[in-house]
């Protein structure tokens, strides 16, 4: 590197204004030395040489020396003309560290240039010695540009308070602005080493910048495909399943991607025609006729076994149970248990619901009936044949009959039925009993029965 004086930085050591080298001079002669102190070897110059010292800042942190002999005429910040020895530091603007990068410098002492290099900066404020300050400012009005003034003459003009900005140093890079692949990453400065005062100038060059930062490949996750169409149904008819599949490919999962989540594979039931259809078997033997006398029932069954119907096959067509009447022939006397008259309707609650009495008993006057609650208690067990015969005049009730605590029917009388025989077969064990317990009228119409209306028991097996 040839010496480009930087005459703001330049500390020139005066030995003498004209100097003849008489004597050659010892120096320290090191390369490239991390620690000047550890340099132990000398070198004697040639007559015109000097002792000479460079260092180069190799990181923000590190700087090499280099400690030997030089020509004078490299020594010479003015040229070969003048025998002045002094130093030159140069900046490097294209580093990232905006730093005081080279250095150097010579004396004319034995073994002097150990403590060259080590103040990069002058401490105090000079003029250019070899400049006549006051010269130049009355030609040329030098004090007029701050700038060109403050590295000739600082102290002729009055500049010693100039500060230009410098640099701090670059912050930290800061993290990646993603997690993986390819990012970015930012380092601040700030122009505060220092900041510029009195009119100094501003820093030059950026206080941001920005990096690629490079990591590992994103992971992928995987994602579904579509479902695939239902399969076949496992069986030709009645019930089955079906299935259909899906994927783990939409994308598929990178090495540290995560797998999907939930099932790959779903199955239904399907549905097919019914195996079988159901066929009637034979109908069976007639059952016992349920009366002696007055006119009974009797049933047939048959079963829709021949062959059962399938899950999905189809029942039987028609009824599964045959009723026929049977023993129709007239009860006898001592068949019937009572045929009672003339209904009365008592204590009724706001003209509303009614209880019910007869008043006469037709026929059989049998102890086991209660005219005034309208009561039949079985003596033995059997099958019953109970009937009303109810007539309406203008009111058209409802009535109710009961078997113990239990309804068993509801014989509706309306304006078109105000005449209804009702019948009942009722299975009575001893002490049972069958009641006409009330019927619900109108308010405002009289709540009576007919006369004319009965109530009949008989004992038909």
């Amino acid at each position: 590197m040839g010496f480009m004086p930087y005459v703001a930085d330049v500390c020139l050591v005066t030995l003498a204004a004209i100097i003849k080298w008489t004597s050659a001079l010892q120096c320290y002669d090191c390369q490239n030395v991390t620690d000047v102190n550890a340099c132990n070897k000398t070198v004697t110059c040639a007559s015109n040489e000097a002792c000479f010292m460079g260092s180069t800042l190799l990181t923000n942190i590190e700087r090499t020396y280099t400690l030997t002999c030089k020509d004078n005429i490299h020594c010479n910040p003015l040229g070969p003309s003048s025998a002045l020895v002094g130093r030159s530091v140069a900046n490097d603007e294209s580093s990232s560290i905006k730093r005081d990068v080279a250095c150097h410098e010579c004396c004319a002492t034995p073994l002097c240039n150990k403590a060259l290099c080590n103040h990069p900066r002058p401490a105090t404020c000079t003029d250019d010695q070899s400049v006549d300050c006051a010269k130049i400012h009355s030609l040329f009005n030098v004090c007029a540009d701050i700038q060109k003034a403050k590295l000739v003459c600082p102290k002729f003009c009055n500049l010693c308070n100039v500060v230009d900005g410098n640099w701090n140093w670059w912050s930290s890079w800061s993290r990646c602005d993603v997690t993986c692949a390819n990012g970015t990453q930012t380092r601040h400065r700030t122009c505060t080493d220092p900041a510029p005062q009195n009119g100094g100038l501003d820093c030059f060059g950026i206080g941001t910048e920005s990096q690629m930062c490079i990591l590992d490949r994103c992971p992928v996750h995987g994602g579904w495909s579509l479902w695939s169409p239902w399969g076949s149904c496992s069986v030709t008819c009645d019930v089955g399943m079906q299935r259909r599949d899906r994927s783990c490919s939409n994308p598929y999962p990178s090495k540290d991607g995560d797998h999907c989540y939930g099932d790959s594979r779903d199955d239904q039931i399907c549905y097919e025609p019914g195996c079988t259809n159901g066929g009637w078997s034979a109908w069976e033997n007639w059952s016992s006729c349920t009366a002696t006398c007055g006119g009974g029932l009797r049933t047939r069954d048959r079963m829709c076994n021949n062959p059962f119907p399938s899950y999905l096959g189809r029942y039987c067509d028609g009824p599964s149970q045959n009723i026929d009447l049977c023993n129709n022939v007239p009860c006898t006397g001592t068949d019937i248990q009572f045929v009672v008259g003339t209904p009365v309707m008592t204590h009724c609650s706001g003209l509303r619901t009614c209880e019910v009495a007869f008043d006469t008993f037709i026929s059989r006057a049998n102890p086991q009936f209660n005219l005034q609650t309208a009561t039949f208690t079985a003596s033995k067990t059997g099958t019953y044949w109970f009937e009303w015969n109810l007539i309406a005049g203008t009111n058209y009730p409802d009535c109710y009959v009961y078997k113990n605590d239990n309804q068993i029917a509801k014989i509706v009388l309306d304006s078109n039925h105000t005449h209804v025989t009702y019948a009942n077969q009722v299975q009575l064990m001893m002490n049972d009993y069958v009641r006409l317990k009330m019927c619900d009228v109108s308010w405002f119409f009289d709540p009576n029965l007919h006369y004319s209306s009965t109530f009949t028991g008989i004992l038909i097996s």
